[in-house]
């Protein structure tokens, strides 16, 4: 069987039922083969699963959030033990290059050898609770090269660490580093990266870029509502695409991506071309929109010495950038953020996205498939007992965030 499902049999439910419930089916492709599957239950109105349909790649694993809705008020009878989901999944053929909605429109004849796999559902009962509402603020992932402007993007949307600083601007380059620091103002909270791999730093495979991308995977593990994907020009080099292709690997692909331009003084707060989101030379990228912005570093200015004319027009383009951003966030956010590692997924999530760096940045090996972070370290060079002091490590820092 090539789709492997976790859990194959019962998907489980806890209470309290007078809110969301959430549950995890993960599905793994343990063939060599592309395959497509789809999500259908039996009572659609009760049922919300993120993603419903999607491709899974030879070895690739995708997790799917499955909320329960809350019971309509005033409904007495519940027959929600007698719901059923089914999976169906196929092997996609080599020569398929259009979306998963045209391919699940074909014909039955087109899709030839369609599985399917049933689950039941079951719920644990618990009491309710009190609902009080909260504003849950949207999680932005802002990524781009190091000195492209995402710190400047931050600080102009007034967000700040925990401490209340504001983000430092950096031109320095850092290679494939995986840090992020979190920002936050009334409405948003932006993971600031240091720069994805742009220099000869992210050709190296190294421990350090081993540690930086498990603290990634885990200090972000609750997800992202968005993705601001940063560029300084128009002119799309080999570096940037790399950076989009390792993203590829930890984002999910439901995750809205909106394509910024920074440092674009003369067209600040306009919108980018269709066409211009849509390819990249021969690279094609998928971005939902995109906007130019403009970000003068006047709080570091003094402006006594700004002429009132010239000052006026940089805070126009500030104030304009500013609408752009977060009228963008608010368009295409998602309402609710998709995580992008749970606990059981991040062996797997490691050899996924260390193998895509290793194809980027022509590293002489692969990672095979491994069954422990012991092995996972083995494959990347670390002897035995190396590997097996990292690996626990590693695990006393899920159990401990995982408790905090």
């Amino acid at each position: 069987m090539t789709l492997e499902l976790l859990p194959n049999e019962t998907l489980l439910f806890h209470g309290p039922f007078n809110i969301v419930s959430t549950t995890t089916l993960q599905l793994n492709n343990i063939g060599h083969q592309r395959i497509a599957f789809k999500i259908k239950v039996t009572t659609p109105k009760r049922y919300c699963a993120e993603p419903n349909r999607d491709f899974i790649e030879p070895h690739a694993t995708t997790s799917i959030q499955i909320m329960f809705q809350p019971m309509p008020a005033g409904q007495q009878s519940d027959d929600r033990n007698k719901h059923k989901f089914m999976v169906q999944w196929t092997i996609v053929p080599n020569d398929y290059k259009n979306d998963i909605q045209d391919f699940w429109k074909q014909s039955s004849s087109e899709l030839k050898d369609v599985n399917d796999s049933k689950l039941q559902c079951a719920f644990i009962n618990e009491p309710t609770v009190t609902i009080v509402p909260v504003q849950i603020k949207k999680r932005i992932l802002v990524i781009g090269k190091t000195g492209v402007g995402k710190s400047s993007l931050i600080r102009h949307l007034k967000a700040v660490n925990e401490n209340g600083g504001r983000p430092a601007v950096n031109n320095g380059p850092r290679g494939v580093t995986f840090q992020t620091t979190l920002y936050e103002n009334d409405e948003f909270i932006f993971a600031d990266t240091m720069g994805f791999g742009e220099t000869h730093l992210g050709t190296v495979p190294s421990s350090e870029m081993v540690d930086g991308l498990i603290d990634f995977l885990l200090d972000n593990g609750e997800g992202f509502n968005l993705v601001l994907f940063l560029h300084d020009n128009d002119r799309i080099d080999a570096a940037v695409v790399n950076t989009y292709h390792v993203l590829a690997t930890i984002i999910k692909s439901q995750v809205p991506q909106v394509f910024i331009i920074t440092k674009d003084t003369a067209q600040a707060g306009t919108p980018i071309p269709k066409e211009t989101l849509a390819i990249w030379g021969e690279e094609k990228c998928c971005f939902c929109d995109g906007g130019r912005v403009s970000y003068p570093n006047i709080d570091l200015m003094d402006e006594q010495k700004i002429s009132g004319k010239r000052l006026g027009r940089l805070k126009d383009d500030i104030n304009e950038s500013n609408e752009l951003v977060k009228g963008l966030i608010v368009k295409h956010a998602l309402k609710q953020a998709i995580p992008i590692c749970n606990k059981g997924d991040l062996l797997q999530v490691l050899r996924v996205v260390w193998n895509a760096m290793a194809t980027i940045f022509k590293w002489p090996s692969l990672i095979s498939t491994s069954k422990s972070l012991i092995q996972f370290f083995v494959g990347f060079g670390l002897t035995p007992e190396q590997a097996t002091v990292k690996a626990v490590y590693i695990e006393s820092k899920l159990f401990f965030r995982s408790h905090r």
